[in-house]
């Protein structure tokens, strides 16, 4: 089995961090400190723009200020 995070794919990465955290939602800043903080996958500057890659490609969708 590979363990390893899936850097080069974004919609895999979500979906590994997903995983992850195992909530039906979470608000932007809870993702936030969970990627960069939490689980050290990113920086926080690569985290804000993975977040926003993310729900620029619809891969997350944003409600009030939480994600789903």
């Amino acid at each position: 089995m590979n363990f390893a995070f899936p850097r080069n794919n974004n919609s895999e990465m979500l979906l590994y961090i997903w995983k992850i955290i195992d909530l039906p939602s979470i608000s932007f800043d809870d993702l936030f400190y969970q990627i960069s903080f939490d689980l050290y996958l990113l920086s926080p500057d690569k985290a804000i723009n993975f977040i926003n890659t993310c729900i620029d490609k619809k891969l997350i969708i944003k409600e009030n200020n939480k994600f789903r």
